[in-house]
């Protein structure tokens, strides 16, 4: 496992988030409690989950929705564990569905930096146990105002400018 200081401590927020009194949220309840994240670090973030039920459509394959949900949040927690990362919001997202993946696969995600400021853009992407590529996308983000920053300072208790 590799963290950076500022990753610990998003990853730490996270995880308090997740079990804390905010976590009836979409992005913790469906997300971040289910992810197992391994690696997070300066706009990197990898970690793992395991298909569920609550995350398939009728066909028991991942739903492309979830797969979309996870890429989105994923891309924006690795954003603000850079130092210079602020929290924003996603305006363009363009993924590419690979291959499907099953109820009980074990899907690993890894997203990384492919431009960094105040209008950056992520790029995730899944992959089954094999190693084969199920999803990817590349998103762009607007970082909001000193003023938005307190949204993450007042529910996670993260304090986007401390490094």
């Amino acid at each position: 496992m590799t963290y950076s200081a500022r990753g610990t401590r998003l990853l730490k927020a996270l995880e308090n988030y997740c079990n804390g009194n905010k976590a009836h949220y979409f992005d913790s309840k469906m997300i971040f409690s289910k992810l197992k994240t391994t690696h997070l670090t300066e706009g990197c973030l990898k970690g793992s989950f395991v298909v569920d039920p609550s995350m398939c459509n009728i066909g028991d394959t991942l739903h492309g929705g979830y797969m979309a949900s996870v890429m989105d949040a994923v891309s924006l927690y690795a954003l603000i564990s850079r130092s210079d990362g602020r929290l924003g919001w996603t305006t363009n997202m363009n993924i590419s569905y690979l291959k499907r993946a099953r109820l009980e696969d074990t899907i690993t995600v890894e997203s990384n930096l492919l431009k960094g400021g105040a209008s950056s853009v992520m790029e995730v992407i899944l992959h089954d146990g094999e190693g084969a590529p199920v999803a990817k996308s590349t998103t762009s983000f607007i970082s909001g105002s000193d003023k938005f920053q307190k949204i993450l300072k007042d529910n996670l208790d993260f304090d986007v400018f401390e490094n």
